[in-house]
């Protein structure tokens, strides 16, 4: 059902020019959702507002708030049979779905921001929750809820980490930074506070960016593990 949706969504994306008139037009009508959707896509609409609305009450965090939502986000596009990799990499679907099927919860957690709208792609609030949950997921809906619970782990993460995949990231490295980085020892760092984690893990993914212009991960002694381990007694 929700199939036949995404097989007619290649006539659903919006450029950016048509996003901006799109928000133009939000902004006027106080960011109520005027659009019209077909019936298994407005069935999905009505899913996520549902799920937005448990996880806020049950999530006092910011940052919980958006893993407990963004999982589900996640989990119910993952069982859509024609949500393709392709489609999940197009930012032109993820501003038509920012601005006509969720633009509620965008204005929720943000307010009047274009950035989390459309405007900056790499900060597009369901494109960044679902490749959040895509790139650190641990196999299930359980587990990668826990080990993103980590208190290691906070809005930070999500900004530091999607902000600097891309095409050509090796995802793998990136998965094994923030299995070393959530195992490391916080009181040997500094005190203990997310402030202090979110600049060490800046750091480590600095020096990654700079260090894997000129090494191979694969090809470090000690594989990835050993690569990432190097990155952070570099630290």
């Amino acid at each position: 059902m929700i199939k036949e949706v995404f097989g007619r969504m290649i006539n659903l994306y919006m450029s950016r020019l048509e996003a901006k008139n799109k928000y133009e037009e939000l902004r006027a009508n106080n960011f109520n959702n005027s659009s019209s959707l077909p019936k298994d896509l407005n069935d999905l609409r009505i899913k996520l507002l549902a799920e937005y609305q448990k996880s806020k009450k049950d999530n006092k965090q910011l940052y919980d708030l958006d893993i407990s939502f963004g999982i589900e986000l996640w989990s119910l596009l993952k069982e859509t049979p024609s949500f393709t990799k392709s489609l999940a990499s197009n930012y032109d679907f993820w501003r038509y779905f920012s601005l006509c099927v969720i633009p509620e919860i965008i204005f929720d957690r943000y307010g009047d921001n274009p950035s989390h709208f459309y405007e900056k792609n790499v900060r597009i609030y369901p494109s960044t929750l679902f490749w959040y949950i895509e790139l650190f997921n641990k196999g299930n809906k359980k587990s990668t809820l826990e080990f993103l619970s980590l208190p290691c782990f906070s809005t930070d993460t999500i900004l530091q980490t999607i902000e600097r995949t891309g095409n050509e990231t090796n995802v793998n490295v990136f998965r094994e930074i923030l299995d070393q980085y959530s195992s490391l020892n916080f009181n040997k760092i500094g005190k203990d506070s997310h402030l202090k984690a979110n600049i060490y893990l800046r750091k480590i993914l600095v020096q990654h960016m700079a260090r894997s212009l000129v090494i191979v991960p694969e090809f470090y002694e000690g594989g990835i593990k050993g690569y990432v381990a190097m990155l952070i007694n570099s630290i």
